[in-house]
């Protein structure tokens, strides 16, 4: 393809240009990781604690430096700017938030925190929703580009967002703030965190309400639709020994969120709107044993959603009213060993068995009459065998080759593989990278047991490449690099307008270049800037697949004024992309216009235990809509305090 030749030119052009240039330490992207920090950054989304350097893969790390500097509220907008990563939001806060990773589509992406698989069950594709997540307690995101079925199974077809959570260190943490702004807006949290011999402990909580905005844009829209959610979270770790140690992890998350009726004008309802419980929970144990030489760790892991969606009758819609319950549960159990050989070569083996069950129930009284829907509690299950070998060759090579088997209830054997590569020129500062895998897509309870489903539907298939390079320069101070990947998709399920049933038909392709520069040209002045091009393809109607921009780019400037004062810039733009105007039957394609939205956060400590905070968002009040028909926040401005011991 075109695009596939002006990569490799551009890569190659590149690597001539950059191999001339003075480098030191080859830190690559991980410099664009650590705003703020020089400590040496570890991701454990490999199933492994690894030094970022030596993960045979793309990453990219969001670090708690970086989500403070830029004051994100929701772990969904922290993910926007990211190469590779498209995120859409229905409306205003709260509302339904989708991302997209290298043009898969939105359940295609595997969300966990601490481990805990965070996809909903009773979806219609088994995705998860941003909506109501906040950033506060995270320690990092880690985002694994590409098909990681091998190690993760179903729902990782596009990559992994990999969520951690603060832990208790000996250097103990309280936090307490408060913030207030536009729409309405008003968040209280409080952190805390500390260790004491042999137990370490993190808790977080976190409430916010708004008013919001009108989640359907155009005109007869006045009636703002708010959100009101609370975010509790706590780690505690037990280590009493060097050998053994222990971990549970839990998340609570309680919301409610007014809607309209669906996008465009005359769509308000005041009388629409969603409930939503989400508990997570995980616990574990690790053995070490000879000195690190054999860890063994073993987990439980359970997650539940249960959303409410209710509809009364209102002197607007008099003869509408309807009541929606689903209900999701995912029990995983697993166990996993690593051998590190002669400290080069780490064999990595592990066992999952996960049962997953959810139900449903409507019921409506429209003016066609009444209705209702029980969809009886259904479940499946999943037994996963999976090894993985990583090999790190005299400080520079790393090689990674891992095999998975997935025994699935529903539809019978699936296999995955996955091969990585990565090698570093020290003397000059040069990276250069390359990874292939398979993945699969487990259709979800709602696709084959729903009044729409088929039990005889199989799973969706794919296949993806990348490779790269990445170069370090003026010693280890600025660095830039890029990557080609691409994506088939297949035996893709599609819901069929004749039959209203669900059918595996559809195929699709992906493929594009991400490029990154980031730059510390003084002590106290960081940037960074992503861009993404991209190209999707629907293999029947050769059409762009929906919602997937071309062109997307992201850029952050942080500025440590002084040490008690601290600014940062963000910018996202993000380009043209098709979408599907439902206002007709069949919908019609349109084109929604590219947008570029500028974020402002500045905090100062004038005391040791104060610190205060102000941010604008979208500084230049721009109009626009990351899905056809509902609307987003024009200008707005926010004020916090937070005591700090």
């Amino acid at each position: 393809m075109k695009l596939r030749k002006n990569v490799a030119m551009a890569v190659l052009l590149s690597a001539c240009v950059l191999a001339g240039g003075r480098a030191g330490a080859a830190k690559t992207e991980a410099d664009a990781s650590q705003v703020m920090t020089a400590e040496p950054l570890v991701v454990s989304v490999t199933r492994m604690d690894v030094p970022f350097d030596e993960v045979a893969g793309s990453v990219q790390v969001i670090t708690r430096e970086e989500l403070e500097a830029r004051q994100v509220k929701n772990a969904g907008d922290a993910l926007r700017g990211l190469a590779g990563l498209d995120v859409n939001r229905s409306g205003g806060a709260g509302k339904v938030t989708d991302i997209y990773s290298r043009g898969t589509n939105s359940n295609h992406t595997l969300i966990l925190i601490d481990g805990v698989e965070m996809n909903d069950p009773m979806t219609v594709g088994r995705s998860y929703d941003f909506a109501q997540l906040t950033a506060d307690n995270i320690e990092r995101i880690e985002y694994l580009e590409g098909p990681q079925s091998t190690l993760y199974g179903s729902d990782a077809m596009g990559g992994v967002v990999n969520i951690v959570t603060r832990k208790g260190t000996a250097e103990k943490h309280l936090s307490a703030g408060l913030e207030g702004g536009s729409f309405g807006t008003f968040i209280q949290s409080l952190q805390m965190s500390g260790a004491q011999k042999w137990v370490n402990l993190a808790l977080g909580v976190s409430h916010t309400k708004t008013n919001g905005i009108s989640a359907a844009s155009g005109r007869g829209n006045d009636e703002k639709d708010g959100n009101e959610n609370t975010n509790i979270s706590a780690h505690l770790g037990i280590d009493p020994s060097k050998t053994f140690s222990t971990e549970f992890m839990v998340r609570n998350i309680d919301s409610k969120t007014d809607l309209d009726n669906g996008a465009g004008p005359d769509m308000d309802d005041p009388n629409h709107s969603a409930r939503s419980d989400q508990t997570f929970f995980r616990s574990q144990a690790k053995l070490r044993l000879f000195d690190g030489l054999w860890n063994h760790k073993a987990g439980f892991s359970y997650s539940e959603h249960d959303n409410v969606t209710t509809n009364e009758a209102d002197p607007a819609h008099l003869l509408d009213s309807s009541r929606s319950q689903f209900r999701g549960k995912v029990y995983t159990y697993d166990w996993e060993s690593v051998v590190r050989i002669a400290e080069i070569d780490h064999l990595q083996v592990g066992v999952e068995h996960q049962e997953e069950k959810g139900d449903s129930e409507s019921v409506s009284d429209g003016a066609f009459g009444p209705f209702s829907s029980v969809f009886s509690e259904e479940r499946t299950g999943v037994t996963s065998y999976f090894a993985q070998n990583q090999i790190r060759l005299f400080d520079a090579t790393t090689l990674s080759l891992g095999g998975r088997l997935d025994d699935h209830r529903s539809f019978g054997n699936r296999k995955t593989f996955r091969a990585a590569a990565s090698h570093e020129v020290k003397a000059s500062g040069t990276k250069v990278k390359s990874s292939y895998g398979t993945g699969f897509k487990a259709p979800s309870l709602f696709q084959l047991y729903s009044s729409f489903g088929n039990r005889d539907l199989g799973a969706e298939k794919s296949e993806g490449w990348d490779a790269g390079l990445e170069q370090t320069l003026f010693d280890g101070r600025s660095s830039i690099g890029g990557l080609y990947f691409a994506n088939h998709l297949d035996n893709m399920i599609d819901f069929d307008n004749v039959t209203f049933k669900y059918k595996n038909t559809a195929e699709a392709e992906t493929e594009g270049a991400e490029f990154f520069i980031s730059a510390r040209p003084a002590d106290k002045l960081f940037t960074r800037f992503k861009y993404t091009y991209m190209e999707t393809k629907d293999a029947t109607t050769r059409e762009p697949l929906i919602r997937r921009a071309r062109s997307k780019f992201g850029a952050d400037v942080n500025m440590s004024v002084t040490p008690e004062l601290n600014t940062h810039v963000n910018v996202n733009y993000v380009g043209p992309r098709d979408d599907l105007d439902f206002s007709a039957f069949p919908p019609a394609r349109t084109e929604l216009k590219g947008y570029t939205v500028t974020n402002l956060g500045v905090s100062y400590r004038p005391l040791k235990y104060l610190e205060l905070t102000g941010r604008a968002e979208n500084v230049f009040n721009t109009q626009y809509e990351e899905i056809l028909g509902f609307g987003s926040p024009g200008v707005s401005g926010f004020v916090g305090a937070k005591f700090i011991y």
